[in-house]
């Protein structure tokens, strides 16, 4: 559980999430694996101390499964991957 977030102000209500880390330099390297594939991902601070990567920001439910879809061929996606709603 990521208990919340913590400090970081998202601008979409739905992210997916493809990896959560206690160590910094864990989600650096999955946040640049996914740079690399062209993606645009965020370091989510969560009050439990996690670091998540999130990925495809939306608002729109419809757009955010046809993403999670295209995200899931992606070697670096891990089986794992889930959505998190922001309230």
């Amino acid at each position: 559980r990521l208990g919340g977030l913590a400090g970081t102000e998202l601008s979409s209500r739905y992210y997916i999430i493809v990896g959560a880390f206690r160590e910094s330099t864990n989600a650096r390297k999955l946040f640049d694996a996914a740079s690399e594939k062209g993606y645009a991902p965020v370091l989510i601070s969560c009050r439990s101390g996690m670091i998540a990567v999130g990925l495809c920001p939306s608002d729109n439910v419809t757009e955010l499964e046809a993403s999670y879809r295209a995200l899931r061929k992606e070697a670096f996606c891990p089986k794992e991957a889930w959505i998190l709603v922001s309230q």
